[in-house]
């Protein structure tokens, strides 16, 4: 029965990988046509689909293995590391540009000035995205937290359970500002738009 769970939840996430390629990297084409490089949006969405389009290159292939039943993240603990980081990289990526798109609806609602797509500034805004994901995400590396296999065997995630006041620190530095603080945000702005 586990093996053909393990194969079940390896299809999914093969079926993701593949999908969730195909579908961002069409998103990325269509993006940098012409007609989309002036909205003030499009850098945004580009990121999201560029996150995207990495887990599934580089996060959601070493999940595949599970197909080969000797593989365990236990026994390579530099591919369970990479494949939590990732991960949450790439969530965090995700979702604080998600934040970051709803504020600017946001500001473009109320006649604030919402910079063009084409304005230097962007670049700024994507880096600062990417740096403040790396820097929730990176932590476990040095000690803060670590990246263990989930019970599953499928992938690895942050030390979720252990009670140690350091780990569960960064858990709550995580949760924060990886997500109640981009979901406040999310929220306030879609209630201020929709008022």
């Amino acid at each position: 029965m586990e093996n053909v769970s393990r194969v079940c939840f390896g299809t999914i996430i093969l079926l993701t990988a593949i999908f969730g390629f195909v579908g961002n990297g069409l998103t990325i084409l269509v993006f940098c046509r012409k007609e989309h490089r002036f909205r003030a949006i499009t850098p945004l969405k580009l990121n999201l689909a560029v996150a995207n389009v990495l887990i599934c290159l580089f996060g959601y292939p070493a999940s595949v293995n599970i197909f080969s039943w000797y593989f365990d993240f236990k026994n390579l603990p530099y591919l369970c590391n990479w494949v939590a980081f990732i991960s949450a990289t790439c969530g965090f990526i995700a979702i604080i540009s998600i934040s970051f798109m709803s504020f600017l609806t946001f500001k473009g609602i109320t006649a604030f000035r919402v910079p063009e797509a084409n304005d230097k500034s962007w670049i700024i805004f994507v880096v600062l995205i990417w740096v403040f994901s790396i820097f929730l995400a990176i932590p476990p590396f040095f000690g803060w937290n670590r990246f263990i296999p989930m019970e599953s065997g499928v992938g690895c995630h942050p030390d979720w359970v252990s009670q140690s006041t350091l780990d569960v620190s960064y858990i709550l530095f995580i949760v924060v500002g990886g997500f109640f603080v981009p979901l406040i945000i999310i929220c306030y702005c879609n209630v201020m738009v929709n008022r």
